[in-house]
């Protein structure tokens, strides 16, 4: 009857720490990851799990068609949003296509070590863009705030 106990405490314990298994330096290298194989074109280059779901512009696609054929070079601007908690990263940033500037929105959900969904949203040059010209990089936007000051989910 202990070892039961033992062995279900050890159990739950496995499955928490499984559950949280990637920092916040873990998801923004994962997304950084993500992007270096989207601009090289190479879905193999970012650790996919085998059921990855992706989705462009609302649309289900498989990895390595739409953007994916498109995208050049990444571009000065990133803004990573980062829950650990969830294990989601998400992303605004301006990707290259085809010597253009394009708007690019992505979420990665991550699971054990790997991208498990992938949503995405495209801004194509020559679109509608609202101040497209004008983002700046905010590096006090990706400094986690200290215990005492961050506010809880229910808030």
């Amino acid at each position: 009857m202990k070892r039961m106990r033992v062995l279900g405490m050890l159990m739950l314990c496995a499955a928490a720490a499984s559950a949280a298994d990637c920092d916040r330096a873990c998801l923004k290298n994962m997304m950084t990851t993500y992007l270096n194989a989207l601009v090289a074109q190479d879905p193999s280059k970012a650790p996919l799990a085998s059921n990855v779901r992706f989705t462009e512009d609302s649309k289900d696609l498989k990895v390595g068609d739409g953007f994916w054929k498109t995208a050049t070079k990444l571009g000065d601007y990133r803004q990573d949003f980062i829950d650990v908690k969830e294990q989601v990263v998400a992303s605004h940033v301006t990707v290259e296509e085809s010597g253009k500037r394009a708007l690019y929105t992505v979420r990665l959900k991550v699971a054990r070590g790997k991208i498990t969904e992938i949503e995405t949203l495209v801004t194509h040059s020559g679109d509608r863009i609202a101040g497209g010209a004008n983002l700046v990089v905010r590096p006090d936007m990706g400094i986690e705030p200290p215990e005492g000051q961050k506010n809880t989910r229910e808030e």
